[in-house]
């Protein structure tokens, strides 16, 4: 499925789009874990981050904002952005997928070489770049030649575009029974969403981490990223930047303020303290409900090929 799609890519604004700058627009929902949890855990925020940088990451521009229902906050302010020296993963990335596998694994540190950090680097790469189709296709490739990778049609993100999800059935370090899961485009393979969750009972934790602990793992678990656009700029002013954003704009009928609304949700914890099991996959993180959740009679799962 995934090498078919390699074969067949279809245009995305990366391969489209010309200019000095790379730009990347990403919204991350998280739990802001700040003091003890509250009766439903710690409040959700969504926060939107802008890129604009050159290929060789010499110079750039970051802006950040945190988006309410009605509200949009700066955060951190308007800051120029160059890339660190040394820092291979800020140059651009490999087409090969042997030389890709190496340079994803750089996000997750010295020795890493597990397959959830090649599927966290594929998103962190994402965060810091605007692949273009050889890029995306080695990305697809090299999932494809993984072991252990499930696939999941007709899913839509948080904002109700349609894609497949690349699943990663795995138990991380503390014993916690996870799935880390991609949402693509089905045909530009351009990397829609990341997201994880929790699919079974989180094991006892070493006491020492604190009381909180297992209410942290649920919160992290509730971090669900939209990668909302990835493409070529002639400067670090286009698109409009921060709360000028047509999309962010306080009083624009915000979309993500909308998704907000539709994503709060209690703390997905049942009676007992365990996180509910994951009922299929669905394109909102555990126990919280997407835009679209196609029904089991529309969704088909099965293994990468």
């Amino acid at each position: 499925m995934l090498t078919r799609l390699a074969d067949t890519l279809g245009d995305a604004p990366a391969d489209t789009t010309r200019g000095d700058y790379q730009y990347v627009e990403r919204s991350t929902w998280y739990r802001d874990v700040i003091g003890p949890p509250g009766p439903t855990g710690w409040p959700e925020r969504v926060r939107a981050d802008q890129l604009w940088r050159t290929d060789d990451a010499a110079d750039g521009r970051q802006v950040s904002v945190h988006v309410d229902s009605g509200s949009c906050i700066p955060d951190g302010g308007d800051s120029s952005w160059t890339g660190q020296t040394g820092d291979r993963f800020d140059q651009p990335p490999p087409r090969q997928p042997a030389a890709l596998r190496t340079y994803l694994l750089i996000a997750a540190g010295p020795g890493e070489t597990r397959l959830q950090d090649i599927v966290g680097g594929i998103a962190m790469l994402y965060e810091r770049h605007a692949p273009t189709r050889p890029v995306r296709a080695a990305v697809l490739r090299l999932l494809a030649a993984q072991p252990g990778l499930l696939a999941q049609t007709d899913v839509t993100d948080r904002v109700q575009r349609p894609g497949m999800d690349v699943i990663l059935p795995h138990t991380d370090r503390s014993g916690v029974p996870r799935r880390e899961i991609l949402t693509i485009d089905e045909h530009s393979g351009v990397l829609l969403a990341a997201h994880s969750t929790i699919t079974g009972p989180i094991p006892p934790q070493d006491p020492r981490l604190g009381p909180d602990t297992t209410d942290v793992i649920v919160a992290d678990a509730a971090s669900y990223r939209l990668y909302v656009d990835s493409r070529r700029t002639p400067d670090t002013h286009t698109p409009a930047a921060g709360c000028q954003h047509p999309t962010l704009r306080p009083g624009a009928g915000q979309r993500l303020a909308a998704v907000i609304g539709e994503s709060a949700h209690a703390d997905p914890r049942p009676p007992g303290g365990s996180p509910q099991p994951d009922q299929g996959v669905d394109p909102a993180a555990p126990g919280r409900h997407g835009p679209r959740t196609p029904s089991a009679g529309t969704r088909r799962r099965r293994a990468l090929r």
